[in-house]
C-alpha cells in the first residue's frame, strides 16, 4: 500500500515522528492528536494486523505520557477546557471537536501503563472531567452545533455535540455567539 493519508501505517508513523521530535511542545503534540481521528477512521476501512497495531500502540502510549510530550497533551486538553469556557459564545464546538479527539485518544489508542508516572492517568483523567463539567455547565446557552455539522463518525457516546439545550436558537442569535467579540462595547 502507498504513502498516502489513507493509508493508517502512514498516519501510524507520522504521528510517531511527530512525537519523536524535540521542541515545539504543544503545538506538535496537537498536530499529532490531530491525526487520530483520521487514523480511527482509516483503521475502519483497511485493518492493521493486530501485532503491528498494538506495537504502534505501545510506542505511542510511551512517547505520548512522557516529558515534553505529556506537557504538550495537558496543553492540548487545557485548550479545549479553554474552548468549553467559551462555550456560551464561540468557543463549543471548538471544544466538541477536541473532546472526541480527546476521547478516541483514550479509548482506542492510550495504553496509561506505558506512562512514566502513574499519576499521570489521574491528572488526564481529572482534566477531562472538568471539561465534561463545564460543557453541561455551559449547554444550557452554548449555541447548537448544527446537525450538518456534526461529523458522521461521532458516535452517541460523544454527548456533547449535541448537549446545547437551545437546539431550536435562531440562526441571527446563533451567529451573535459565535461571532462574539469580547471588546464588543469597549470602544463605545
Amino acid at each position: 500500500m502507498p504513502n498516502t493519508e489513507e493509508n493508517p501505517r502512514y498516519r501510524m508513523q507520522l504521528i510517531l515522528e511527530k512525537l519523536q521530535k524535540e521542541g515545539g511542545g504543544r503545538d506538535r503534540v496537537g498536530s499529532a492528536l490531530q491525526e487520530l481521528i483520521p487514523l480511527h477512521l482509516d483503521l475502519a476501512h483497511v485493518p492493521v494486523a493486530a501485532d503491528e497495531l498494538g506495537e504502534f500502540k505501545s510506542n505511542f502510549s510511551a512517547l505520548l505520557a512522557s516529558g515534553q510530550n505529556f506537557t504538550g497533551l495537558r496543553a492540548y486538553v487545557d485548550l479545549c477546557a479553554t474552548f468549553a469556557e467559551r462555550g456560551r459564545l464561540d468557543g463549543f464546538e471548538n471544544s466538541c471537536w477536541m473532546r472526541s479527539v480527546i476521547q478516541v485518544l483514550d479509548d482506542e489508542f492510550m495504553d496509561w501503563s506505558e506512562a512514566d508516572s502513574p499519576r499521570y492517568k489521574s491528572l488526564f483523567v481529572e482534566d477531562v472531567e472538568y471539561i465534561d463539567e463545564t460543557l453541561e455547565e455551559v449547554s444550557d446557552e452554548a449555541p447548537p452545533v448544527r446537525k450538518q455539522d456534526i461529523p458522521d463518525w461521532v458516535p452517541e457516546s460523544h454527548w456533547w455535540w449535541r448537549a446545547p439545550k437551545q437546539q431550536d436558537m435562531s440562526e441571527a442569535e446563533r451567529k451573535a455567539r459565535l461571532e462574539y467579540d469580547h471588546l464588543d462595547g469597549v470602544y463605545d
